[in-house]
């Protein structure tokens, strides 16, 4: 994709017309166009970083000029559920602050047994999407980076389902100013996480943007909400569901078929 490319940003009736979705198209689409064939083998080519920029948060921000990307994708990301948006040209919609990410399928599985509801329940187990990725530009290990887990839940553990099926999803992120972690599973993911603005250096601008357009957009702008597990699978509406903290075991992630993730995937922004 090329850098001017952003595509659609905003909720289009793409994400309006959402009823759900099956597993097998999601996961083919991911597979149709890797950046490596095999992961990490010979001759591959470098898995390409793309840099994250006060320009690009602002872009479209003056009056009589393009929309306000930003502002558009911070919507979007609230509201829309959709699992895949293609967009009218076939080529999906640029990341403007998590750009750098890989995609991870893989088994939901709660084990033990916890007071809340939906999916958060004991037994309850669910194929799932995700997207591993570092906000902002930099991904290197032993540097100051925000590594961030997202991920769509399909009520069921047959990939081959027939039936169309609405998803839920979940937000998750170390802290927003970074951290600094050796390895992904060392990683500490929160839908609340902790902001310790000084750690983001020059991306202090950056963050500051996000908070404006999150406190515009959103209620409760410092957490992502998670009564869509808690209510996925309930008959009625009443749900429980206090927060979510995942430290990814290595047995997870080793499990999981990992690879690149082209632009089209929904959550996040």
């Amino acid at each position: 994709m090329e850098p001017t490319h952003f595509g659609p940003e905003q909720v289009t009736d793409e994400d309006r017309s959402y009823r759900g979705s099956r597993f097998s198209e999601v996961r083919d689409a991911l597979y149709a166009n890797p950046y490596q064939k095999l992961w990490g083998g010979a001759g591959e080519p470098p898995l390409p970083t793309h840099a994250v920029t006060l320009l690009g948060a602002l872009r479209g921000v003056l009056p009589f000029g393009p929309p306000y990307f930003f502002r558009q994708a911070v919507a979007r990301a609230v509201d829309s559920r959709a699992d895949l948006r293609w967009g009218a040209d076939g080529r999906g919609f640029r990341r403007i602050i998590h750009p750098n990410g890989i995609c991870l399928t893989g088994l939901w599985e709660i084990s033990a047994e916890t007071p809340y509801s939906g999916y958060f329940r004991n037994g309850s187990r669910a194929l799932a999407v995700g997207r591993y990725s570092t906000c902002c530009t930099e991904t290197r290990r032993g540097h100051e980076r925000s590594l961030s887990l997202v991920g769509k839940l399909f009520p069921t553990t047959d990939p081959d389902h027939s039936e169309p099926l609405r998803t839920a999803s979940f937000i998750t992120q170390q802290d927003l100013g970074g951290d600094r972690t050796d390895y992904v599973n060392d990683a500490e993911l929160r839908n609340a996480p902790n902001t310790t603005a000084w750690r983001r250096g020059f991306g202090v601008p950056i963050l500051l943007v996000e908070s404006i357009l999150f406190s515009l957009t959103d209620r409760e702008p410092t957490q992502r909400q998670l009564y869509e597990i808690a209510e996925l699978g309930k008959p009625d509406f009443s749900y429980r569901s206090d927060g979510c903290r995942l430290n990814p075991r290595p047995s997870i992630l080793s499990a999981a078929q990992v690879w690149p993730m082209d632009p089209y995937w929904a959550p996040g922004f």
